[in-house]
């Protein structure tokens, strides 16, 4: 019985994918029921996938680069998404931190598509969870709405906007275009998102154990130009702990 369903589906996806939607509008005939049938059974079966392969084509980089504009991997990588109030899991996709924009292969694994960044609300892939953070008129917002990668979540949080830019420089032989990335972290208490850049305005952002903070960078030696990240997930981890005592 599964192997029979099987053989339809496929059957059926060879039309579908080559213009069986003209077939839907035509008059059947009665020795045209099986088929129908099956284009039926295909359309139910991969619906729920139909609103997140309905992206615009995804245009990547031209000329020669050095570096790729993609978070992590320059290939696709499986992962997880909620688009448009919908979970999707094992996604091959990819996120382009140049023009901060999500893309998916298609289901024919033939295309990059570019999913609407207004239906995404979050997604994941290689242990990294993104974030749609929306600027608001608070007293300290986040500076511009996007995607924003959640390092650490207790009762205080720490948010990393991952970005790169481009430069073209001449290399003798050409035009070649560097990328570079970049990281800009950002504590979040409440409703209000405070920028890090130096030890001085983690402190600043975490208001309240200032003394406790600053002996506690001692015993690790705290350099803000080291280990960025760590250094931050460190000190709010003891701020969490210390606002629990």
């Amino acid at each position: 019985m599964k192997r029979d369903i099987l053989l339809v589906l496929i059957f059926a996806s060879i039309y579908f994918k080559s213009g069986a939607q003209a077939v839907f509008k035509s008059d059947f005939g009665n020795d045209d029921e099986d088929l129908r049938n099956a284009i039926g059974l295909y359309k139910e079966a991969i619906k729920e996938n139909l609103g997140l392969y309905s992206g615009s084509l995804y245009v990547g980089m031209s000329g020669k680069t050095k570096g790729f504009p993609y978070f992590k991997n320059e290939r696709v990588s499986v992962g997880n998404i909620l688009y448009d109030d919908f979970y999707y899991q094992n996604v091959l996709l990819l996120y382009d931190i140049i023009k901060d924009e999500v893309i998916v292969e298609d289901y024919n694994k033939s295309n990059l598509l570019k999913l609407s960044a207004e239906k995404i609300c979050q997604f994941s892939f290689s242990g990294h969870l993104f974030i749609k953070l929306i600027k608001d008129s608070s007293e300290h917002p986040i500076p511009k709405t996007g995607f924003y990668e959640l390092l650490y979540s207790g009762n205080t949080k720490v948010y990393v906007k991952r970005k790169k830019t481009t430069q073209e420089v001449n290399s003798g032989g050409g035009i070649i275009t560097e990328i570079e990335e970049k990281n800009f972290y950002y504590i979040n208490k409440g409703n209000e998102y405070f920028q890090v850049k130096s030890k001085a305005s983690i402190l600043n952002a975490l208001k309240g154990h200032k003394k406790e903070l600053s002996r506690y960078m001692k015993t690790f030696n705290f350099k803000y130009s080291g280990n960025r990240e760590k250094s931050i997930l460190l000190l709010v981890d003891k701020f969490d702990k210390l606002s629990t005592q």
